[in-house]
């Protein structure tokens, strides 16, 4: 059957299929956005739910027990920079606040035991070297002595046939002050080196071992080898004849009278002597990482992260004990190196004579002891832990450049220079941590 429209009909016809055609379109459209929308919150809950799952995984980085031993009370990943170390990423172990006491403790302990034992036993050879003269003079006389026995004529020999002119010394002492500067200036990174959430996996508290960046071995033989050699090789030896002298009897009339008793030795550990040697030979002669960093490597693994060693920074309790006996023999301090004019007591007498008298520089000697937390601390203690050296590893340098831990009270005024609220008092250690914390 034919059906048969008016051309008004038509119309009105083709605009309902077009009005239906348009709006089935839209309502497909429509459907499809709300899949989107649909799509949309489910990806937006999966990256929610890989932000948080790879939250935990940096969380799990943080070795809470290793933490905690070193007295970060409250160990634990927070995604933020640190306020007193800058780390590479805007990660860190250790909150605000645990920086805060770590500073107090920095500043209470570590860095004033750091310090004692370096700048002590600097201060001390200052002392040994402005007795020096006298005890030159004093091996003379051991030396002529016919009833001297061997040893004493021996150290007395030594120390004549190796004497250093005052320009030696004080070149000597010039480098070991620098070699010293640096190795303190490594400590600064310590704290920020265990906060930082990247650092880690280069502390590895099962098999005892730190890992310490190559770059970093290339700069501790840079800075410290020549004053290292030195010091093993000629300082230490002219100690031990020291030792040996002091111990003879300069009036003695038969080998009965004369004692060599208190044998100490101020030398190093064979191996780690002759390595010391090689690397010093190789990095004297060529100066070219990539042939003297092979036998260095071995003189680099006896550097201590948190604690000094013999080897670098010296034996503090050995050379005290040395100076003591150097006291006791009452010497008159003849033409010192270091000492100072003591002008009170100084004068000249009527016939144009000076007497000369001089002091020594007072050196504090505090007996400062670490307070870990003994129970963890024990199984987390640097000091046995092997030190080894790879290609990525501890950077303890750059560290310490971005590390607010440092050393001296001029620093702090610097520090706090440009904080209005900063004054003097808030120097001492428990106030400076309190400001830091409240300003964070």
């Amino acid at each position: 059957m034919k059906i048969l429209l008016s051309s008004r009909q038509n119309k009105l016809l083709a605009l309902a299929i077009l009005l239906g055609l348009w709006s089935g379109v839209h309502s497909s459209e429509g459907s499809g956005s709300a899949d989107e929308a649909t799509g949309d919150e489910h990806s937006k809950e999966e990256d929610a739910s890989k932000e948080e799952a790879s939250g935990n995984e940096r969380y799990q980085l943080c070795q809470k027990d290793l933490l905690y031993a070193y007295g970060i009370e409250n160990p634990g990943y927070i995604d933020s920079h640190g306020m007193l170390c800058k780390h590479r990423t805007a990660e860190s172990c250790c909150s605000r606040t645990a920086e805060s006491q770590l500073l107090e403790k920095w500043i209470d302990h570590d860095r004033a035991r750091l310090v004692q034992n370096i700048d002590g036993y600097y201060h001390i050879l200052e002392g040994v070297f402005d007795y020096y003269e006298d005890i030159i003079l004093f091996a003379k006389y051991i030396h002529l002595n016919p009833y001297s026995n061997e040893k004493c004529v021996q150290s007395s020999r030594n120390l004549i046939f190796n004497y250093m002119k005052k320009d030696e010394i004080v070149a000597f002492m010039a480098k070991l002050k620098a070699a010293f500067s640096f190795l303190k200036e490594t400590r600064r990174g310590f704290y920020c080196s265990l906060c930082d959430v990247d650092y880690q996996k280069f502390f590895d508290t099962e098999a005892k071992r730190i890992t310490m960046a190559t770059s970093f071995c290339q700069k501790l033989v840079d800075n410290v080898i020549e004053a290292t050699h030195e010091r093993v090789n000629k300082i230490l030896p002219n100690l031990q004849d020291i030792n040996v002298l002091l111990e003879c009897d300069q009036e003695g009339e038969g080998d009965d009278t004369v004692s060599v008793t208190d044998q100490i030795s101020f030398g190093i550990d064979e191996d780690d002597h002759q390595e010391m040697n090689h690397c010093f030979n190789l990095f004297s002669e060529f100066n070219k990482p990539e042939l003297y960093m092979v036998k260095c490597l071995h003189f680099c693994r006896d550097f201590k992260f948190s604690v000094g060693s013999v080897i670098y920074e010296g034996s503090l309790a050995k050379i005290s004990y040395l100076y003591d006996k150097i006291l006791k023999k009452k010497f008159n301090m003849t033409d010192p190196v270091f000492a100072l004019k003591d002008e009170s007591r100084s004068f000249v007498s009527d016939d144009g004579v000076e007497t000369v008298f001089y002091f020594r520089r007072e050196f504090s000697f505090t007996d400062v002891t670490n307070v870990f937390f003994e129970s963890r601390y024990k199984a987390n203690d640097f000091r046995s832990f092997e030190t080894v050296y790879e290609e990525d590893g501890i950077r303890p340098i750059i560290k310490g450049q971005t590390s607010k831990f440092i050393f001296g009270f001029e620093d702090y005024l610097a520090e706090l220079a440009d904080n209005p609220f900063a004054s003097v008092s808030v120097l001492v250690s428990g106030a400076l941590a309190l400001l830091l914390t409240l300003l964070k």
